[in-house]
Order: C-alpha cells, then structure tokens, then sequence
C-alpha cells in the first residue's frame, strides 16, 4: 500500500508520516454517498492539503531539533574554544610575569652591591664635614 500507483493522470502520495492517500477512491466514495461530484473534489482537496500541512509541521519539527542540536554542539565548541583561549592568554600572562619578576631580582641583587658603596662614602665624606 506504500507504493505510487497512477490512476485518471493523479498520483497518489504517500508521506512517511501518514498513510498512502487515493484521492481519487476518496472522491468516488464520496460521489456513492450522493455528495456532489464538485463537492467530493473539493473535499478531497482540502483533505490533502490539511495531510500535506501537517507532513510540512512534522518535517518543520524535525528541522527545529537539527537545528537546536547543532546550535548546541556549535555552543560547546565555542565554549571549548574559549577555554582554550583563556587558558593560553593566561599561560603567556604567567610566563611574562616570571620573566619580569626575574629581571627584576637580577636589577636587585646588581643594586644591592652598590648600597655598601654608596653607605662608605656617605660615612667618609661625613667624617670630613
């Protein structure tokens, strides 16, 4: 029943959410129940109209939740790479550190050799004064 088969130059579609539709027996069954030839058609019609709208809903959702999956992933990925980022940004912001504070000590310990210099002229030239 899931297979298309033509009959009077219609189609029958079938959607893989809902049962192969044969718009043309609709139509007949609908003209057996003495429903106006044009007003079975249009029955049918909207029958098949409504049938392919909620087909539509249906492929509609499932976009919706691709779509959210693959925000989510694309959230965890960015939220990966930022961590990444920081991660590195901090790394260089360490080693600068250590490197300052090395400079720094080095500055220090050259300065620290001066000060029994300077505190021997200071005495000598007070002991002139």
């Amino acid at each position: 029943m899931s297979q298309s088969t033509q009959k009077s130059g219609e189609r029958e579609q079938a959607s893989r959410h809902a049962h192969p539709f044969d718009k043309l027996q609709a139509v007949r069954d609908l003209i057996s129940e003495e429903f106006p030839e044009k007003q079975a058609v249009a029955i049918v019609e909207i029958i098949e109209d409504a049938r392919g709208g909620v087909a539509m809903q249906a492929s509609m959702e499932e976009m919706g939740v691709a779509m959210q999956a693959s925000m989510e992933e694309m959230g965890v990925a960015l939220h990966s790479d930022m961590r990444n980022e920081i991660e590195k940004a901090e790394l260089r912001l360490r080693a600068e550190m250590n490197s300052m504070r090395a400079d720094i000590q080095a500055e220090f310990k050259r300065l620290y050799w001066y000060i029994p210099l300077v505190m021997g002229a200071v005495i000598g030239i007070l002991k002139f004064t």
